[in-house]
């Protein structure tokens, strides 16, 4: 699981990254200008300004993220009609038409991992 988000957060970081530098950079500096002048710290002024701002920016941000995140599992969730467990995410048989193919070989291996479909 751990290594799901891992995968998960290295490919989806530079998305985020640019698109919440897009929304910092529409962010007047004078509104931090007049906190400072204001009296008000960094912190304060991240408050008071940042997060209220960038709120619908990471708000979409989130939700892109939730929608990659369950588009990634493809897996076939429909029951089978006579009650019995199917295994559909395994790879596809291969042409038993093909010359360089023995008869023995003409299907892939089944694999009992479900996790098979995320590895290239």
């Amino acid at each position: 699981m751990f290594s799901l988000i891992m995968v998960n957060t290295w490919r989806g970081l530079p998305f985020y990254a640019i698109t919440l530098l897009a929304g910092l950079q529409t962010i007047s500096p004078e509104l931090y200008e007049a906190a400072t002048i204001d009296g008000a710290g960094r912190w304060a002024a991240s408050a008071t300004f940042t997060l209220p701002l960038l709120k619908p920016i990471i708000f979409i941000v989130t939700m892109f993220s939730v929608i990659f995140t369950f588009a990634d599992f493809q897996a076939d969730l429909r029951p089978d009609p006579r009650g019995r467990p199917v295994q559909r995410m395994s790879s596809p048989p291969m042409p038993s038409t093909s010359p360089w193919v023995p008869a023995s070989l003409a299907r892939a291996p089944r694999s009992r991992s479900p996790w098979c479909r995320l590895l290239p």
